[in-house]
């Protein structure tokens, strides 16, 4: 019988467009890989039982020796094996960026005396989209392959917090085109090409699918796991971390907002939120825009703060991600430019992905969902709203 890691090599084989497996983990940066493929194995155990009578798979999930800050979802066919494949740009850039960040002095300064950091080298390389060229860019500058971590622990533990929501946004985003039946949806529109959710390899391979269907698709991904990111975290009570260092749900909102907004200017946010309908991919702009509105629905749902304090607290947050990105030397965008989620371009075009959705995708992919997994928190939080 095959281990995980000899199917895993062989889907990687399958296709010209996927790298190979990241392999041997040098040992200086293995553990944020092993924490998150512990992560994962804990989602899938949970996932497993909702599988639906006679429709189970197996999930394998491994790292490619990619850069870039991506994933990939897939069904291997010959074994009838799910495929998630994480970038090692994925699990790198995100806390690479988080660790300058809370390094810095004035970045979150009033989070256990920020101000004795100190504002280093390292702190002028700005946001890198691809982990091998920040490499290149630190040895042709004679600096260390990783940035210094912050020398407050409890700094450190909110940066790595950062990059594990940002990871597990990515994660659940992947799993669930394989449990609702998105992989095989596209497999029966295009053919034998992974579904994938890096653009360089959409653009090759939208062949037959729509750019609505593949919007659609994507869009319904990220909506699931905003849901399961944004409500777990105003739900969770077992984390001592969290609850020591964010105990209301303002402060929750405040460093998902930090967080998700800082790896979406990894991903390329920026401000362009027209380009629409020219790309097989939801544009990042427009996928950021449509993940509040996703959050935002589920606070106004539980009417547990009001939708005021999360605009408010989802500004702050983006507010201070731009600060610390223009301390790490990062390009500056305001966001008052990000388009928002009550837009009228936001508003448009999540309409015509819904209707679209419930007219042509929704009734093809029942037959193929492995899961019911609604993977939603529809449980009110019992965190308290206010610190008062």
């Amino acid at each position: 019988m095959k281990t995980p890691e000899e199917i895993f090599d062989e889907w990687t084989l399958s296709s010209p467009y996927i790298l190979h497996r990241f392999y041997p983990i040098p040992l200086e940066m293995a553990d944020p890989f092993a924490k998150q493929k512990s992560r994962f194995d804990e989602r899938i155990r949970q996932i497993r039982e909702q599988f639906i009578p006679g429709r189970n798979i197996d999930i394998y999930c491994d790292y490619i020796d990619d850069g870039t800050c991506n994933a990939i979802a897939d069904i291997y066919q010959p074994l009838q094996v799910g495929i998630v494949a994480l970038h090692k740009g994925l699990i790198l850039l995100p806390i690479d960026t988080f660790y300058k960040m809370l390094s810095h002095p004035l970045c979150l300064y009033e989070l256990d005396n920020g101000g004795h950091e100190s504002s280093l080298a390292q702190h002028n390389e700005g946001i890198q989209k691809d982990w091998d060229d920040l490499i290149r860019l630190r040895k042709h500058n004679k600096r260390s392959n990783y940035a210094l971590t912050p020398l407050s622990i409890m700094r450190k533990r909110i940066a790595e917090f950062c990059a594990e929501l940002c990871w597990d946004f990515i994660t659940i985003h992947e799993i669930i085109h394989i449990v609702h039946g998105h992989v095989e949806y596209c497999y029966t529109n295009i053919g034998a090409i992974p579904f994938v959710s890096n653009a360089k390899y959409a653009a090759s391979n939208a062949t037959s699918l729509s750019s609505k269907d593949t919007q659609t698709i994507e869009w319904w991904a990220d909506d699931k796991a905003t849901a399961v990111i944004f409500g777990g975290l105003l739900k969770t009570k077992k984390d001592p971390d969290i609850n020591e260092f964010f105990p209301t749900l303002e402060q929750r909102i405040f460093i998902w907002s930090f967080a998700m907004y800082t790896f979406f200017r990894i991903w390329g946010l920026e401000v362009n939120q027209y380009e629409l309908l020219t790309r097989s991919h939801l544009p990042q702009t427009v996928r950021y825009a449509l993940m509040l509105f996703c959050a935002k629905s589920l606070i106004i749902k539980w009417g547990t703060v009001s939708a005021e304090t999360f605009d408010e607290q989802v500004r702050k947050g983006q507010i201070s991600a731009e600060n610390a990105i223009r301390c790490i030397g990062g390009p500056s965008i305001s966001p008052s430019e990000i388009v928002g989620w009550n837009d009228p371009v936001i508003r448009d075009r999540l309409k015509i992905l819904n209707e679209h959705f419930e007219d042509v995708v929704f009734p093809k992919i029942m037959d193929r969902k492995f899961a019911y997994v609604p993977l939603t928190e529809n449980e009110m939080p019992d965190v308290v709203p206010t610190s008062s």
